[in-house]
């Protein structure tokens, strides 16, 4: 309903009332003493709501509406309704109390107004800072890969140069050509590591800044787990850390967007493989309870200092060297947007516990 029809209906209501309730007023007998005080009494509803809706003036109207609807049968019709000095103190007690009742009520909605006001300023200057500090960070994030870019290229040119320049005979120039191909690969594969290092920086702050709302498939988040595990299959076995997958049969599934979640569970585990030393493991375990299922991602790596627990869901806050420190925050976006929740815990003997909950199909 619209902003106007709502005033409309609030105004209509507020009309009603005062009318029904004096309307009964001029009807009853006047014998009918008990009732006609208990309308006075009622009169003071529609002043204090009008009050309350639109401050004093409309305190002060609903007020004198009354009045002028009252004083014809105090002064014209007298025989139905004494117009002793109790009446007209009763009248002038609601122009009073809509006064009144209207002043406090214009104070509290300039307040209001105020705090609206300030916390939208707020809001604006803690989002125009947190625009200024991912830019701060974007800006240092993409100088490590442009600087190494810089240097590669310049390695490429010098190599281009020595190619050019091979000089002797053929054998010894072979060699030196199988020399030069060889860094030449090996500077290309650096580079060709540097831009897909900037293109997930850029990923990152893009989707931090507009994240996509998810969609609702209904999904088998244990097959999802499978297939992730599939995905970093070979990050696990170049490090040689065992996982260990722990999946509750008969999970009930859940509405979620399956490529965000799996970038959770990447996120997650790629975040283990960094912490997990050697001996370490990972477990990922699967449940449900009540109306929600978790994910549990759990290491046996060094553990988060915790002073940091509280932080580390906040952007650009991170004790790792890589990346921008957006990836949690992202994660922790991506969860709330399913109705869900995600956290963290130290685990009583080694490492911590990632677990986020998503609603369960009804």
């Amino acid at each position: 309903m619209m902003r106007q029809d709502y005033n409309v209906l609030k105004i209509t209501l507020i009309f009603l009332l005062i009318l029904v309730f004096n309307l009964f007023h001029y009807v009853l007998s006047a014998p009918l003493t008990n009732l006609h005080h208990l309308i006075f009494r009622l009169n003071y509803l529609p002043i204090v709501v009008a009050a309350f809706w639109y401050g004093w003036r409309g305190g002060v109207g609903a007020a004198l509406l009354i009045t002028l609807i009252l004083l014809p049968d105090m002064f014209l019709f007298h025989w139905r309704v004494s117009s002793d000095l109790n009446s007209l103190l009763e009248i002038l007690l609601y122009n009073v109390v809509g006064t009144v009742t209207g002043m406090l009520s214009s104070a509290e909605m300039r307040q209001r107004q105020r705090y609206n006001e300030t916390a939208a300023q707020l809001a604006k200057a803690e989002h125009l800072a947190q625009l200024g500090q991912m830019a701060a960070s974007l800006a240092h994030e993409i100088r490590n890969p442009l600087q190494s870019l810089q240097a590669t290229t310049s390695m490429l040119n010098e190599a281009k140069s020595r190619a050019a320049g091979l000089e002797g005979d053929l054998k010894p120039a072979l060699e030196r050509s199988e020399g030069t191909e060889s860094r030449r690969n090996e500077l290309a594969s650096i580079m060709r590591e540097e831009v897909e290092r900037l293109n997930a920086l850029v990923n990152d702050f893009l989707q931090f800044a507009n994240p996509k709302p998810p969609l609702g498939v209904e999904t088998d988040l244990n097959h999802l787990v499978e297939k992730t595990v599939e995905i970093i299959q070979l990050r696990l076995s170049s490090s040689s850390i065992p996982l260990h997958l722990s999946l509750m049969k008969g999970l009930p599934n859940c509405r979620m967007d399956p490529e965000q979640i799996q970038q959770v569970l990447l996120n997650l585990l790629e975040n283990a493989i960094e912490a997990v030393e050697e001996e370490g493991q990972i477990q990922i375990v699967t449940r449900y309870q009540s109306d929600a299922v978790f994910v549990d991602v759990i290491d046996s790596g060094k553990g988060i200092d915790p002073a940091d627990i509280p932080h580390i869901f906040e952007p650009f806050f991170s004790r790792s060297a890589r990346g921008a420190g957006l990836g949690l925050s992202i994660c922790q976006k991506i969860i709330e947007a399913h109705q869900g929740k995600i956290w963290c815990r130290r685990n009583d003997d080694k490492g911590c516990s990632f677990t986020f909950s998503l609603p369960m199909v009804n």
